[in-house]
């Protein structure tokens, strides 16, 4: 009997510190209650993962989404799927995944026109072009960027156009999508642009020689590095013009990007998975940079506060050779 009750006292130990780890892992939420209504954003690689969650936060508050994804099929589902959970037809919608319930009155269901898809391929460059000229045509103003979109190679790969696939999508995509919509973006009081980057970009250090070869770290942590640059640079090249542009680490979550058929990525999706946050808990950070009036220009954010990012993003020189560097493979070649 002793036996069993010091195994009972055992487990229940566990669990309690399991559950005490879970929530601990999940990390800060968003409790501002501003609402979108009459914004236009756009939403990169949102068919699954943060970037879908982070879609229906913000249809939730009002919010017209551009989802841009390379997979148009998908991108069509997901919006369903979102439609279902949170649509019109649901009454129980606004309950749902509230993240105090002082927020309820903040949410309304979604409508079907507010997700509107779109296709993107952020490693074809025609793909990009086509995409922001079809927006340049059907979009007076765009309020906000969310740049979430992203790959994660471990090998050498690189893209038809020479670019080492991290870097090429994750951060020469977007500065090129960037780049062609800022047009619009300027157009719009208050624009925003938020870079969906990555804690590991501490652990690389830039090339600004050849963004394909990171002297430090993995090619992904340096593609997320340039994420960072990009947006200080940006925030500091646009501000007269009420841009703010700021980049953020959505924290471990429980995504596709560990979908390649690796050792390492097995046992994280197999022994990590259960601990960490979830997509809805991960997009808590964007959400906030996209409700928040205010920002810290090019700041660098972490479970819904700013915080201080490696210290190449604040060398202003890197900075501007980063972003010179940029132009002259995406935008003037």
């Amino acid at each position: 009997m002793e036996m069993y009750m010091i195994v009972g006292i055992f487990l229940a130990i566990v669990l309690v510190l399991l559950h005490l780890i879970r929530t601990y892992l999940s990390g800060a939420k968003c409790l501002l209650r501003q609402r979108l209504d009459g914004k236009v954003i756009v939403v990169t690689g949102c068919n699954t993962g943060i970037g879908l969650e982070t879609v229906a936060e913000l249809a939730r508050r009002g919010a017209r989404v551009i989802m841009a994804c390379r997979d148009l099929r998908k991108a069509e589902k997901s919006r369903a799927e979102i439609l279902e959970r949170y649509g019109v037809n649901n009454n129980q919608s606004t309950k749902l995944n509230l993240a105090s319930e002082n927020l309820e009155s903040s949410i309304k269901p979604v409508t079907k026109e507010q997700l509107i898809c779109e296709s993107l391929d952020l490693a074809s460059v025609p793909s990009i072009k086509n995409f922001a000229e079809r927006l340049l045509q059907n979009e007076t103003a765009i309020h906000m960027l969310i740049n979430n979109a992203g790959v994660m190679v471990s090998d050498f790969q690189l893209t038809e156009y020479g670019f080492e696939k991290n870097m090429g999508v994750n951060h020469l995509g977007h500065f090129l999508l960037t780049h062609l919509l800022l047009p619009r973006l300027c157009s719009a009081s208050g624009a925003k642009v938020i870079n969906v980057s990555s804690d590991s970009h501490y652990f690389s250090r830039i090339n600004i020689r050849d963004l394909n070869k990171p002297l430090r770290g993995s090619y992904y942590a340096h593609s997320k590095l340039a994420m960072v640059i990009h947006a200080r640079e940006l925030s500091r090249r646009y501000a007269d013009q009420g841009l703010v542009a700021v980049s953020l680490h959505p924290g471990l979550t429980s995504t596709e990007l560990f979908r390649q058929p690796t050792i390492l990525n097995y046992l994280i999706r197999t022994i990590v998975f259960p601990f960490i946050k979830t997509p809805w808990d991960g997009a808590q950070t964007t959400l906030l940079c996209a409700l928040s009036p205010k920002l810290i220009p090019g700041g660098y954010y972490r479970n819904c506060a700013p915080c201080q990012p490696n210290k190449q993003a604040l060398d202003d020189t890197v900075c501007e050779c980063v972003w010179g560097v940029s132009e002259k493979l995406v935008v003037d070649s």
